[in-house]
């Protein structure tokens, strides 16, 4: 696990520190952009908003949980910027191991693409961990990326290409996807767009089954549906076709492939 060490090496200051930074940043961005005025308080509870019982609760009583997600326009609303941050708790880390267990290998892409990155913290991490690449970006939903390209990667000053249809992707020595394919009940398609942008190597984590607004019960991959405490082997099955795990995920830690010769 990365130490305060790791984030003041490459960042110039404590995980708190930064993390505290973006926070605010989100507000500003939110004020001057939106015209949206959060306390800090509502800011820092909405970070967690879709992780507590109740919503949790309130989400899973749904009977057609796609069409009430679709319904609330959640993705579109500026307060997911918040909970993006949230996830960072938890996912911020897992771009630090890969980094590390490439570095092990001996191994340094020349092309990184952070594939549905919403708004862009972990392409900000890997900018900072290869500072003599232009980091690749993807993203398609306008609200989210809009704070990415127009704020973020500006005010840490990276060097970051954004890319907002799927179509305009290339292939990439390195693929970094965390917490994607889960909040979408039929990720197939999604799923084959990433793997068909990967030259050697995949990092991908996924939560299947922790309780949270916008995951569901069920899951599609492939032609097959499973109960979303069976995907994970569904998953890796499926990414296993055409690329050989070379590391498990455990203790939060992403799984690694590389593209089978």
């Amino acid at each position: 696990m990365p130490t305060n060490q790791h984030w003041v090496k490459y960042f110039g200051k404590s995980y708190a520190q930064l993390w505290n930074e973006l926070l605010y940043l989100i507000i500003d961005w939110e004020g001057q952009e939106l015209g949206c005025h959060r306390s800090d308080l509502e800011a820092h509870t909405l970070c967690y908003k879709y992780t507590e019982d109740e919503v949790t609760q309130e989400w899973e009583e749904q009977e057609d949980q796609l069409a009430h997600l679709e319904e609330m326009n959640e993705f579109e609303d500026s307060s997911w910027l918040y909970t993006c941050l949230g996830s960072f708790n938890f996912t911020g880390h897992e771009v630090f191991t890969t980094f590390n267990f490439l570095e092990e290998l001996n191994y340094r892409p020349q092309s990184v693409l952070d594939f549905h990155s919403v708004i862009g913290l972990h392409s900000l991490m890997l900018a900072k961990l290869y500072p003599e690449l232009t980091i690749n970006y993807f993203h398609p939903i306008q609200r989210t990326y809009e704070f990415a390209r127009d704020c973020l990667f500006p005010e840490f000053n990276v060097k970051i290409n954004v890319f907002t249809d799927l179509k305009q992707l290339d292939q990439y020595d390195l693929v970094c996807s965390y917490e994607v394919f889960e909040r979408d009940p039929n990720p197939t398609e999604l799923l084959d767009g990433c793997l068909s942008t990967i030259h050697d190597y995949f990092s991908t984590s996924n939560c299947w089954t922790r309780p949270a607004r916008t995951h569901f019960e069920m899951y599609t991959i492939g032609k097959e549906t499973f109960p979303k405490n069976k995907v994970t082997r569904a998953y890796n099955d499926y990414v296993g076709r055409n690329f050989k795990r070379i590391a498990r995920g455990w203790n939060s830690r992403p799984l690694m492939y590389m593209r089978k010769s």
